[in-house]
């Protein structure tokens, strides 16, 4: 009984526990597929391509106010896992 129930529980908390966010080096790669133009900021066909992406995946990105995402706030939200929550650019 006892190792029945130590399966069930390795089960659920394999299937409860958030997934592994991605690694800076994944982080790093996924944002150089996007920025084409190489100047740090996604903004008109590239936000919308990433945007359309991660759409595809079943995640819905959130945005910003202009419609850009800066390369900080991409890798921040990438590495913590936590799209909804892309922030602005602080200038």
């Amino acid at each position: 009984m006892k190792k029945v129930t130590v399966a069930c529980m390795i089960v659920f908390a394999a299937y409860s526990s958030p997934a592994l966010a991605a690694s800076e080096d994944d982080c790093d790669r996924s944002w150089s597929a996007y920025d084409i133009n190489r100047d740090g900021v996604l903004r008109g066909a590239e936000a919308q391509r990433f945007t359309d992406d991660m759409r595809a995946k079943g995640v819905i990105p959130g945005s910003t106010r202009s419609g850009e995402i800066h390369a900080r706030a991409y890798k921040n939200a990438c590495i913590k896992d936590f799209w909804s929550k892309l922030e602005e650019e602080e200038r």
